[in-house]
């Protein structure tokens, strides 16, 4: 065999070689190129998740901090609403009639007098007259109130409390469940 073909076979065997490793080199890359995509599709797929995930959780706090917002917002309009009636209360009750203010003077004297025999009894200007011809007490004096009576004994340790403010009060406070009940339709 001749030193060319010799040269010859070598130079095949090697370009043969060459061939074969930029083959495998390609699949090798191929390979690679393959695992990086799906690498890179797993990583694209875990944070769409990762973010769709962040949305939700972040819609689900506006949600609830939007409820809050609206309960309390809802509450202060009750809260707004009911004062109101109570001053609504307070000034039908300063407007009442004379006689019918009279029957309720009436009815709170008497009320007084079983719990108590003497005292000083308090009531406001405008009813002074009829507090002094209809009560068996001492008058004391004018209050500041809208109507009603405040009795107090003769040390002055015990007294009852029976103005139209403190009535309503008590009242407001005996029924103020129910009442937002109805008026709000609470469960």
């Amino acid at each position: 065999m001749s030193l060319d073909n010799v040269l010859n076979e070598i130079h095949m065997k090697g370009q043969q070689e060459v061939t074969k490793v930029i083959q495998e080199g390609q699949r090798e890359a191929e390979k690679i190129k393959t695992e990086a995509q799906t690498k890179l599709k797993e990583l694209e797929d875990s944070k769409q998740k990762e973010t769709a995930d962040k949305i939700k959780q972040l819609r689900v706090q506006e949600l609830s901090i939007a409820e809050l917002d609206a309960k309390k917002n809802v509450l202060n309009m009750q809260k707004e609403l009911l004062e109101e009636l109570r001053k609504q209360i307070l000034t039908k009750l300063q407007e009442l009639p004379a006689d019918k203010n009279q029957e309720y003077l009436k009815v709170l004297i008497d009320r007084v007098q079983n719990e108590f025999t003497t005292g000083k009894i308090y009531c406001n200007s405008n009813d002074e007259a009829f507090v002094k011809s209809n009560s068996k007490f001492q008058f004391g004096g004018t209050i500041d109130c809208i109507g009603g009576v405040l009795v107090e004994n003769d040390d002055g340790s015990i007294n009852m409390d029976f103005t139209f403010e403190n009535i309503l009060d008590e009242a407001w406070k005996d029924v103020m469940k129910d009442l937002s009940k109805l008026l709000f339709k609470l469960p």
